[in-house]
């Protein structure tokens, strides 16, 4: 049995290669990669040539098959028509893993898209794992594994740790490029093409296990293994490393079912960005934020929290820098007491010993005090991150650069420099002394808190052990199994919710007007009725349901006249029943819903409810199951925190109770896979949460 990175170290750490397709023309895909493993792999190379019996000064074989032993790893760089016959060959042949360069299968036609499905046939029966095709291939650095044809490898780099796994080879191909121009020590490339087997998931996997790689900056379009990825971002956060992610597709609305309010305003991307910040992966916009936040990851200790201090010898850039760090949920916290009066100490008159530190234009005829200055804010109790603000200033960039990295080596605390201006060597210089240094402040601090997330908060570091509750689930499964329909009626709905733990209103269905007083009375007063349809999604739409009815009489009146509205407005409707149920007390109204993502599973919703919320959209997005802990934490994320540090907001108490009922709403559904979506709007939270409308939708 395959387990999940079964076999794909040979991708990367083969001890013997062959190339099928191999040319004795260096320029061609299957002669430049021989070209590579002949300059820099120590292993062997066996050129596979049908009509050539030496290729590039080395001995050829006519098949895979008359190869002297299995390699490792096999490059496959034939025309379409030739490469599945190939790759079927490896199989026989006992190969560990196949990299297939060729295109013009799933991309390009049908019959392409068939010759694929056989290839991930033949990886499926032989347990030999298949990248692409349509691959670019792999680099290893420090193993000299350059199985690729990339021209971004005619250079040998020193390597370092961080990886690059994309789908696309290009845009691979430009990122470990760009990543070796400005210095970073990558030392990993890996394209997965078109994924008939091996995809990026089970890659990022794999690098995280590894002890050379600390970052990974990867690239898709769509996710294919969404439980590796999990997996791998789960062991990233408990080994400290990171994963950067730039997934393309923002603005793909993708399917979305038009039954809940929970659906309405979760679409794919939204998802994406949700599980991303709950597993504590990064989500980058593009390249600058995967190199820009790569070389601050891999370079830099880890923070002990968000606290941010900067020595800056420009006011007005001082001010800039606040804001943005600000803007981005940093906190520059001001020194006071002791700490300030230290500093004030050090600094020329006109200086200021708040946070930011103003150095002023002193700092140019005296680096000593620059120095001094960084490492006493560095040395702060208050200080978890340090961060300089300088201009051009060439004649003594080099002495600064000195007192820079002297602190570096004298404080455990990540610095990050802003150099505008002046000669590009000194930015290289810091740079190449492991102090992360940037051009421009907006993506200096982007980095610094990409640092910040990657280390702190409420990360996953372990999966959430579910215990199901066999007899509920056989219970839940039966009420489901009697729905007429998708749509659950509600009083039916709240039965499952009930079974969950969730706190419903005291509700009873009825046939008639005088039933619905008799219930009424059991009950107590006030009392809302709505109708039981299955057609009917959302009641207020058709007139379906009445508030507030205070004694019978009102009660007898609104039951006559809401029929009558129901019937006039949606004709076609079935109406089964009414429901009689209790008010609920005066409070803040929430939704709290599940609806189940195509990709990533059950998603569970929490934001502010009633009728505004499919405009306002304000809600927060955790994948089931979920803990106590991350609940809390996605009610306080909601309206920047308002919503539980306002006087008027939800109480401490309340806070508990509404996440309790998220976690139990994740419970649901994870025993209930068939339910799709369920949507409780409003949730009023009183002096305890009640749903007040519930919305079941259950799988065709």
């Amino acid at each position: 049995m395959v387990t999940a990175t079964g076999n794909l170290q040979y991708f990367l750490d083969p001890r013997s290669v062959a190339i099928i397709g191999a040319s004795t023309n260096p320029s061609n895909p299957g002669g430049r990669v021989l070209k590579y493993f002949k300059r820099s792999f120590g292993g062997a190379v066996y050129p596979v040539n049908a009509r050539n019996s030496v290729v590039q000064d080395l001995p050829a074989f006519p098949s895979i098959l008359e190869v002297p032993e299995s390699p490792d790893l096999v490059i496959v760089a034939v025309p379409a028509e030739h490469a599945v016959g190939a790759v079927r060959d490896c199989a026989r042949r006992g190969v560990k893993a196949v990299t297939v360069f060729t295109a013009g299968f799933a991309e390009a036609s049908e019959e392409g898209r068939r010759q694929q499905d056989e290839l991930a046939r033949i990886a499926r029966e032989s347990g030999m794992r298949i990248t692409g095709p349509n691959s670019l291939g792999y680099i290893n650095v420090s193993a000299g594994v350059y199985g690729t044809f990339t021209t971004a490898a005619e250079h040998t780099p020193p390597g370092g740790p961080i990886a690059i796994v994309a789908q696309s080879g290009g845009f691979g191909s430009m990122l470990f490029s760009v990543g070796l121009q400005i210095g970073l020590g990558v030392g990993f490339l890996c394209s997965t093409g078109n994924e008939c087997d091996v995809n990026v998931p089970e890659l990022i996997e794999h690098m995280v296990e590894r002890r050379d790689v600390h970052v990974i900056l990867a690239f898709s379009e769509g996710i294919r293994d969404p439980e590796a990825l999990l997996r791998a971002a789960v062991k990233a956060r408990e080994l400290g490393k990171a994963i950067v992610y730039c997934k393309a597709g923002r603005s793909e609305v993708g399917a979305r079912a038009a039954l809940s309010h929970s659906a309405a305003v979760v679409g794919s991307d939204e998802v994406v960005d949700a599980v991303f910040e709950q597993y504590g992966i990064l989500r980058a916009n593009g390249m600058d934020d995967l190199l820009d936040w790569a070389r601050v990851l891999s370079c830099s200790s880890p923070p002990r929290g968000n606290r941010v201090a900067l020595v800056t010898a420009s006011g007005g850039g001082g001010v800039l820098v606040a804001d943005t760090a600000a803007e981005l949920g940093l906190e520059m916290p001001a020194f006071a007491g002791e700490e300030r009066a230290r500093i004030s100490a050090i600094l020329p008159e006109f200086g200021s010993a708040a946070n930011p530190v103003d150095l002023t234009a002193q700092v140019q005829s005296n680096p000593d005090l620059f120095g001094e200055v960084l490492r006493t804010v560095a040395e702060s109790a208050s200080v978890d991150i340090l961060t300089i603000f300088l201009g051009a200033l060439d004649p003594i960039a080099d002495e600064l650069i000195e007192r820079i990295d002297h602190v570096r080596n004298q404080v455990d605390k990540p610095i990050v420099t802003m150099w505008g201006g002046g000669s590009k060597r000194y930015k290289t210089a810091l740079n190449e002394r492991g102090v992360p240094t940037y051009d421009d402040h907006v993506r200096a601090l982007r980095a610094v808190s990409a640092l910040v997330r990657a280390h702190t908060g409420n990360k996953r570091t372990a999966e959430v052990e579910v215990v199901v509750d066999k007899q509920r689930q056989s219970t839940a499964a039966s009420l489901l199994g009697e729905a007429d329909g998708r749509v659950l009626r509600e009083d039916a709905g709240k039965q499952l919710l009930a079974l969950y733990g969730l706190p419903v209103t005291r509700h009873e269905p009825v046939g008639s007007v005088d039933e619905a007083a008799v219930a009424a009375s059991r009950i107590g007063y006030p009392v809302a009725i709505k109708v039981l349809s299955a057609d009917l999604a959302h009641l207020s739409d058709v007139g379906g349901l009445r508030l507030a009815l205070q004694d019978e009489a009102a009660l007898r009146r609104a039951f006559v006249e809401m029929l009558e509205e129901v019937a006039r407005r949606a004709p076609r409707a079935r109406v089964e029943r009414v429901l009689v149920e209790s008010m609920a007390e005066p409070g803040i109204e929430l939704i709290c819903g599940m609806k189940r993502d195509s990709s990533f599973g059950p998603m569970v919703t929490v934001g502010l409810g009633g009728v505004m919320v499919e405009i306002l959209g304000e809600v927060q997005l955790r994948r089931a199951p979920l803990t106590h802990e991350e609940a809390l934490e996605a009610l306080r994320a909601l309206c920047s925190g308002r919503l539980t540090k306002s006087s008027r907001g939800l109480d401490p108490l309340a806070q508990q109770q509404v996440a309790d009922l998220l976690v139990r709403l994740g419970q649901l559904a994870v025993e209930q896979p068939d339910v799709t979506e369920v949507d409780c709007n409003p949730v009023i939270v009183g002096r305890r949460p009640t749903v007040v409308d519930a919305l079941v939708v259950k799988d065709a």
